[in-house]
């Protein structure tokens, strides 16, 4: 029988060690990626929190950072939700979510920060005006005008046609079908309000899609005398 020589010892030590470290990590239900020290011994969720808006959601990781990417103008920036100790359970979570995505939060745990952001959202003016662009095409130049909105109201090429612009908040819900079967659907709502009394059929917000600008029709802009 070959002997096993001092460095395959040392191999199986380590082999041994990472064995061991995952079976514990699946016993405490925490991630492998477990940043938090997290030493919880049954499967949960955490709380994370955007420190700069208030909004929070529960993730079942153990980072210390969960980022999600916002969705403006085709550009991406990240949102970042910092780890708390706050938990549930991980049923409690999947019967909240009923799914175990960490992109949606619940809009009753979120209720002040909503308002506190809705106070932000200032309704405004945009000034309609008339934008001329030129093409060569061939050794002809053409011209071509199109209509465009800015608040600025000493812009160019005004047209004397303003527009209102507000703002909308959208909730999402997890419809069941006669069948059975679900389907995500959303509900655009012009109040905090409206999203709180239709909680129960639309209870999740996205953090990086929960409002939108909203335009009213444009109309002749009349001084005030």
């Amino acid at each position: 029988m070959n002997k096993l020589k001092i460095t395959d010892i040392a191999k199986l030590k380590k082999v041994f060690s990472l064995s061991l470290t995952i079976s514990m990590l699946s016993l405490t239900g925490c991630s492998s990626k477990n940043e938090t020290g997290c030493d919880l011994q049954f499967e949960h969720a955490h709380r994370y929190v955007n420190e700069e808006t208030g909004f929070s959601l529960y993730a079942t990781s153990e980072i210390l950072y969960y980022e999600s990417y916002t969705r403006k103008n085709k550009f991406s920036s990240k949102l970042s939700f910092m780890w708390t100790e706050d938990y549930t359970t991980k049923q409690e979570y999947l019967e909240d979510s009923e799914v175990s995505s960490h992109r949606k939060f619940l809009i009753k745990d979120n209720i002040d920060a909503l308002y506190k952001d809705v106070e932000k959202n200032i309704p405004y003016i945009e000034y309609e005006y008339e934008r001329t662009s030129h093409a060569r095409i061939g050794g002809v130049v053409t011209s071509s005008k199109k209509l465009r909105y800015t608040t600025d109201s000493n812009h160019k090429n005004l047209t004397g046609r303003i527009r209102d612009v507000n703002y909308q908040y959208i909730a999402f819900g997890n419809i069941k079908k006669e069948d059975g079967s679900t389907y995500w659907s959303y509900n655009k709502v012009d109040t905090i309000e409206e999203l709180i009394e239709n909680i129960d059929k639309y209870p999740y917000l996205k953090p990086d899609y929960y409002k939108e600008e909203k335009y009213s029709e444009p109309y002749v802009y009349t001084k005030k005398k």
